[in-house]
């Protein structure tokens, strides 16, 4: 059974590039609104919107390794547990994100998670 959800992978790319944290840093990775198992994944609908202008629109479907095969895969070389997530990258699209923006991702039959984005320290 796979339980799915959506999440904002605010990664910032230059962090990662210069510090191991990178994805694993505190606010950076934000998951909801739930999660669910009762959804097929092999063809959901993903979209992404900033500041209401659609940034990214694809299907599970074109994903180059369907959702089955991801979790053969790293189920073969470590011991999945629940509650672990497994983040399998993005559709083509992603752009950069920006103090004062508000970014929404939605899953077909999941619902939406939308987050502002804000400078620490702000």
């Amino acid at each position: 059974m796979h339980r799915i959800a959506a999440l904002i992978d605010a990664d910032g790319r230059v962090l990662i590039a210069q510090r191991p944290p990178g994805k694993s840093m505190a606010g950076f990775c934000p998951v909801g609104p739930w999660v669910v198992t009762d959804v097929d994944p092999a063809d959901l609908a993903l979209r992404t919107v900033v500041n209401g202008d659609v940034k990214q629109d694809s299907r599970t479907s074109l994903m180059i390794h369907d959702v089955g095969a991801v979790v053969e895969w790293i189920s073969a070389v470590m011991t999945l547990l629940p509650g672990d997530l497994i983040l399998t990258g993005t559709p083509e699209g992603v752009g950069p994100i920006e103090d004062g923006d508000t970014v929404s991702i939605t899953i077909e039959g999941i619902g939406t998670l939308t987050n502002p984005v804000v400078r620490k320290g702000k």
